[in-house]
């Protein structure tokens, strides 16, 4: 299985980031230099440019999920693979957003020997990619903690032993 973020997603995300950075570099170049003011926004446009630099990665990634392991292959930067035999641990996490959203955000953290891996919900298909990680792992023989089954199970997914 092969997969890629949402483009429509990471396109809205790049425009609000752009519009931050911008505001962050122009509002610390505007100030008296080495002010709070100006090392704080500069502090800012730091976080942003990363997170910019992050999404625009996404654009050009793929994350590919078969029998063998999980990989990421990206363009510019080495491709990420962790085998079903390295896995030290494997993460489903949900991130809550308030009280006022119905959903919150969730990632898949694949630890390896050297590498991590990590798969947040804005993949297209994800919900797939939930329950085929469920599968894999239990075929593997990797544990998962009773939070990530949780996850999985509040996320839709049938345990693999139901099936």
């Amino acid at each position: 299985m092969v997969l890629h973020w949402r483009k429509r997603a990471l396109w809205a995300d790049l425009a609000r980031v752009a519009c931050a950075l911008i505001f962050c570099v122009f509002g610390a170049l505007s100030m008296e230099w080495f002010s709070i003011g100006q090392v704080l926004l500069g502090g800012l446009s730091i976080v942003f440019g990363w997170y910019l630099l992050a999404c625009m990665v996404k654009f050009v990634s793929a994350v590919t999920i078969d029998e063998n392991g999980v990989g990421v292959s990206r363009k510019w930067l080495p491709a990420l693979r962790v085998s079903w035999e390295t896995v030290e641990g494997v993460e489903v996490r949900h991130f809550s957003l308030g009280q006022f959203r119905s959903r919150g955000l969730m990632d898949i953290k694949l630890k390896g020997k050297e590498t991590i891996i990590l798969i947040d919900d804005g993949v297209d298909r994800f919900p797939e990619l939930l329950q085929l990680i469920w599968t894999l792992t239990t075929r593997n023989r990797i544990e998962l903690s009773e939070t990530s089954k949780t996850n999985l199970i509040a996320a839709g997914c049938s345990s693999p032993s139901d099936r």
